[in-house]
């Protein structure tokens, strides 16, 4: 910020700071990027326009690096091209009323796992979370535990919330060809686990 104010270029540039993934540091036992877990997934998306446009100091919505690409044309004014997975941020930050995305999915092939995918659906308020290779599920509430350390899934209150996020995750992975649903169910690859023999396992 400082080298562009210097060339007087400040107020006519726009400026991102993102990151590509975070790194777990041992939160919970997992270090890189190894898994979909807030310290891996939850990364900053930090706008300025030029101008000193006004926007919305804070919006608590779910973002992409996808969102990048599209985010950059459109501030610059250039049309974005269709098929773009992405989507601009400029109307969010803008208007508080504007329509967002629900939820987002993400996926990973987590080699501590037995190189078996985990895949997670999330608003930024819950995360349901599945294994394909064990079928093993997670569910946290992180507006109350953003560090994702009790697993809710199997929390009698929570069996119809957990099914709602559970099918959420089904309609982004049907006719995948790996298969992972099959008559509007997930389908793992192996029995499932219970979740303290995982962790177990897990740490040797």
């Amino acid at each position: 910020m400082e080298v562009l104010s210097d060339l007087g270029l400040r107020e006519n540039t726009a400026v991102l700071f993102v990151s590509d993934h975070g790194d777990m540091m041992g939160d919970p036992h997992f270090y890189r990027r190894t898994v979909g877990y807030e310290g891996s997934a939850r990364v900053p998306f930090l706008v300025r326009l030029p101008g000193g446009r006004a926007v919305r100091p804070r919006v608590d919505e779910v973002v992409e690096l996808r969102d990048i690409m599209p985010t950059v044309l459109d501030i610059a004014g250039v049309p974005i091209p269709a098929g773009v997975d992405g989507v601009s941020v400029l109307p969010l930050m803008q208007d508080a009323e504007v329509t967002w995305r629900s939820e987002i999915h993400g996926e990973h092939v987590a080699e501590v796992l037995s190189n078996q995918s985990m895949h997670w659906v999330t608003d930024g308020r819950r995360k349901f979370i599945w294994f394909s290779g064990s079928g093993m599920e997670q569910f946290f509430d992180l507006d109350g535990d953003p560090t994702e350390s009790r697993n809710l899934i199997h929390q009698p209150d929570r069996f119809e919330e957990v099914a709602g996020w559970r099918n959420r995750l089904v309609a982004h992975l049907d006719g995948w060809e790996e298969g992972f649903v099959s008559d509007g169910r997930l389908v793992a690859d192996r029995p499932v686990q219970t979740e303290m023999s995982w962790v177990r396992a897990l740490l040797g």
